[in-house]
């Protein structure tokens, strides 16, 4: 008599392990149903006459076919509602297009003669140091000042210390503060801008500012444009 505990198994946990996702996974399930259906049959047809299968060892095996063709059919309806789930996600982000964001980090595009971010200066800072480094990590601007404690802004109009105008790219924000005894004040820094289209591409939408590129899961604050 042919085993088909092996086969039942292995579809189960195939079934369980790949219900995530993954076209490869579902092949490999469908290949292990395909595989325990064919076993099933073998072992009817070939069981000895005078030996037939015992009548309550059938019934186990047809309810663990039963319980291979529920997780199957399950898996599917999971994966089916998952890319659902997915679509409408993406749909949603749709909605972030010409809203003013918030992102972590702290490098952001030049574009069109302006960079922009967002800050939030503890109170008691009464010194602020700004200083912008190109994508090679070389300074090209930096300026010393008071700013309101508190959530803010910082705007760069691509004018570089030596009086001359800096190229469009990517450029990072750098901020030291320091309270009255002089001891380091910690300063967030953040990128903001006005989402202007999303890349929807890939697995995980991509918020496009001012032609950064931004994770939508980066994003800290949303608003309305003034």
């Amino acid at each position: 008599m042919v085993d088909i505990s092996a086969a039942i198994a292995t579809a189960k946990q195939t079934i369980a392990s790949g219900s995530s996702s993954s076209v490869t996974g579902a092949k490999t399930v469908d290949e292990n149903f395909d595989t325990f259906l064919t076993l099933l049959t073998t072992q009817l047809q070939n069981q000895d006459p005078t030996k037939p299968l015992d009548t309550n060892e059938m019934t186990q095996q047809l309810i663990q076919y039963s319980e291979v063709e529920q997780l199957l059919q399950s898996n599917k309806k999971l994966e089916a509602l998952l890319s659902l789930s997915a679509a409408n996600a993406s749909l949603s982000v749709i909605s972030y297009v010409g809203k003013e964001i918030n992102t972590a980090g702290a490098t952001t595009t030049l574009a069109n003669g302006s960079a922009n971010w967002g800050l939030n200066i503890p109170a008691g800072s009464e010194d602020v140091t700004y200083v912008i480094k190109d994508a090679n990590g070389d300074e090209v601007f930096s300026t010393n000042g008071a700013l309101s404690t508190g959530d803010g802004s910082f705007s760069w109009n691509g004018t570089t210390s030596t009086g001359g105008t800096a190229g469009p790219g990517n450029y990072t924000l750098s901020v030291t503060a320091r309270d009255a005894a002089e001891n380091p004040v910690p300063v967030k820094v953040s990128v903001r801008g006005i989402v202007d289209g999303v890349d929807m591409s890939g697995d995980i939408p991509i918020l496009l500012v001012n032609g950064a590129r931004f994770n939508v899961d980066d994003v800290t604050e949303i608003r309305n444009r003034a």
